[in-house]
This record gives structure tokens, sequence and C-alpha cells, in this order.
């Protein structure tokens, strides 16, 4: 994950290999549980599985589309929702 420090808090990067990725410093824990709940709700609603990891700093999204191998306008539509809802 040290190679998402240089990205904090910037607009979705596309990583080969990894996928469309943003990430979120926190200044709580609880921040970050708050935020998860919200990534959880567009999820839900979109039906979309995103890649969310929680630490006591940051927030990770990583969006792929594991059945096209690709990331797709599916995971563009998912991160503009994280976007306006996170902004």
């Amino acid at each position: 994950m040290d190679n998402y420090e240089t990205n904090l808090n910037v607009a979705w990067s596309e990583i080969e290999g990894e996928g469309l990725v943003r990430v979120f410093p926190i200044d709580s824990f609880r921040t970050g549980v708050a935020i998860v709940a919200k990534i959880a709700s567009i999820a839900e609603a979109q039906r979309h599985d995103p890649d969310v990891l929680l630490t006591n700093r940051k927030v990770v999204i990583t969006l792929y589309s594991h059945d096209e191998q690709a990331v797709t306008q599916r995971d563009h539509v998912f991160a503009r929702a994280v976007d306006q809802l996170l902004d």
C-alpha cells in the first residue's frame, strides 16, 4: 500500500494491475468506519463489489471489474457516486 501514500486525497488514479484507486486520509478510525458504511451503501445500490481497505490513517477504495478483467464504465460510475457522497 505504500505506493498509494503519495496519492492521498486526490482524484481517482488508474493503477496498472490494481484498478481504479482512491485514497481518503482519515483523522480517526471512527471516521473511516463511517466512510466504509457509505461506500457499502453505494455498493449495495449498484451491485458492485469494490475492494475497501480501512486502516487507522486512511480508507483505500479499489475498483476493478473482475468479470471483464479491466476497469470498466461500471467502475467509473461507482467512482463518481463515491465522489458525490464523500467530496
